[in-house]
C-alpha cells in the first residue's frame, strides 16, 4: 500500500512538473502549431470526459461572436490567420470552463508540494548558472542550452540585457525570455505560500522573482505581497517610509524599469505603450466597436489585455466580468480568487500569449493547488 501511494505521487509530481519546465519546449510541429507537452496535458484531460452541456452552450455564444465580426469583416480577411487564432481560442474557453473538472481528481497535496519544490530547484539552478556564467565568464552559452527545441525568437541573449544595469543579463532559466522565466517564479511563490512550505521555498522562489528583472512581474508580485500582508499595514507602512528615505524616487524607480516605458522597443514600451497606439490605429481603420476578426491585427501585440480588447472591443469588460464569476462559483474561498486573479492579470499582461495551451497549463496548476487548499479549509472549519 505504501509503495502504491509513493508511485502514485511520484507519478503526479513527474506530470506536473515535465509539463512545468517545458512549457518554452516544442516536441514538434503541426499545420503552424508548436505542439507542447501542455497543449498535449490540456488535450487529454478535454477529451477523458464529455464535454457539459452547459460549457458547449457558453462555446456556441462565444462562436457565434467570432462569427458576426468574421462576416463584418470579411473584406479584409486574411482566413488562414483567423482559423489559426480560432483554434486557439477554441481551445483556451474549453480548456478553462474545464478547470474545475480537471481538479476533481485526486491530486495529493504531497504531489503538489514535490512539483513545487523540484521546479524550483531546476528553475532558479539553471538561473543562477546563467548569471553566474556571464558575470564571471563574460559569456552566454547557458542562455542557449535549449534554443533548437525552443520557442524562442532571440538571436542572442544580448537580447535580455538590461537596459539600466548593462553589466546584467537577466536570466531565462529553461525557458524563452525573463519575464516568462519570472512569471513561472510568481506562480510557484503563490504556491508555496499557499500550500504553507518551508520558508526557504518561499525565500527561493521570491529570490527568483528578483533575478528575472521583470517590470509585469515586479508588479504584480508586490501587489500579491500586499493582498498577502493586508493585516499588517502599519509594518508595510514603515518599510514603505524606510525605502523612501534611503532610496530616491529615481533609483526607485529605475530598479523597476519603470522609465523604460517611454523608450520605444524596451520590453516595457512593446507591453504597454505600443499596443494603444496598435488598437486605435486598428478600430479607426476597421470601424469596429465589436472588435476584429480573429488573427486579424495588423501588429502582433505583446499584451494580451489589448489582444482581447482588440478581439472584444466594447464586450470585453464583460469577458472579465465572466472570467470574474466563474472564478468565483470555481473557488469558494475568497483570498484564492483574488489570489487568482492577481495571478490572471499577471499572465494577461505579460504577453500576448494567454489564449496558448502554456498559459492555460499555468493558470490550471495554480488553481488546482488554490482549489485543494481553499477544500481542505472548508473541511477543517466544518
Amino acid at each position: 500500500m505504501l509503495i502504491h501511494r509513493f508511485l502514485y505521487i511520484f507519478r503526479d509530481s513527474f506530470l506536473l512538473s515535465v509539463t512545468l519546465l517545458s512549457l518554452s519546449l516544442i516536441i514538434f510541429k503541426i499545420g503552424g502549431f508548436a505542439v507542447s507537452v501542455a497543449f498535449i496535458f490540456n488535450l487529454y484531460f478535454l477529451v477523458s470526459k464529455p464535454l457539459l452541456r452547459s460549457h458547449l452552450y457558453i462555446y456556441f455564444f462565444f462562436l457565434s461572436f467570432f462569427l458576426f465580426n468574421l462576416v463584418y469583416q470579411i473584406w479584409a480577411l486574411d482566413l488562414v490567420e483567423f482559423i489559426k487564432t480560432f483554434a486557439l481560442f477554441s481551445f483556451a474557453i474549453l480548456t478553462f470552463l474545464n478547470l474545475k473538472r480537471i481538479i476533481i481528481r485526486n491530486w495529493s497535496e504531497t504531489s503538489l508540494q514535490y512539483t513545487v519544490k523540484f521546479c524550483t530547484l531546476i528553475t532558479v539552478g539553471f538561473a543562477l548558472l546563467q548569471v553566474s556564467e556571464f558575470l564571471l565568464l563574460n559569456t552566454t552559452n547557458y542562455y542557449k542550452i535549449f534554443d533548437s527545441i525552443s520557442i524562442s525568437t532571440a538571436e542572442s541573449a544580448d537580447r535580455f540585457q538590461a537596459v539600466n544595469l548593462l553589466s546584467y543579463i537577466r536570466p531565462i532559466s529553461v525557458y524563452h525570455e525573463p519575464s516568462y522565466y519570472g512569471s513561472v517564479m510568481l506562480l510557484l511563490f503563490m504556491c508555496s505560500n499557499a500550500l504553507r512550505m518551508h520558508i526557504i521555498w518561499k525565500f527561493i522562489t521570491f529570490f527568483g522573482i528578483v533575478l528575472s528583472l521583470s517590470m509585469t512581474v515586479y508588479f504584480f508580485t508586490i501587489l500579491y505581497i500586499g493582498y498577502m500582508l493586508r493585516d499588517y499595514k502599519y509594518i508595510i507602512a514603515i518599510l514603505l517610509i524606510v525605502g523612501y528615505v534611503f532610496f530616491t524616487g529615481s533609483e526607485i524607480l529605475s530598479l523597476i524599469r519603470i522609465d523604460e516605458i517611454s523608450d520605444e522597443g524596451t520590453s516595457g514600451n512593446e507591453r504597454l505603450v505600443a499596443p494603444i497606439y496598435s488598437i486605435i490605429s486598428e478600430f479607426t481603420k476597421v470601424y469596429t466597436v465589436f472588435g476584429r476578426a480573429l488573427g486579424q491585427t495588423e501588429k502582433q501585440l505583446d499584451n494580451s489585455f489589448f489582444v482581447l480588447f482588440a478581439y472584444f472591443g466594447i464586450f470585453f469588460p464583460l469577458l472579465l466580468y465572466f472570467i470574474w464569476r466563474y472564478i468565483k462559483i470555481a473557488l469558494k474561498k475568497r483570498s484564492s480568487q483574488l489570489v487568482f486573479i492577481i495571478f490572471f492579470l499577471n499572465i494577461l499582461f505579460l504577453n500576448g500569449a494567454i489564449i496558448t495551451p502554456e498559459s492555460q497549463f499555468m493558470l490550471f496548476f495554480l488553481f488546482l493547488v488554490l482549489h485543494h487548499v481553499s477544500s481542505r479549509e472548508i473541511l477543517v472549519n466544518t
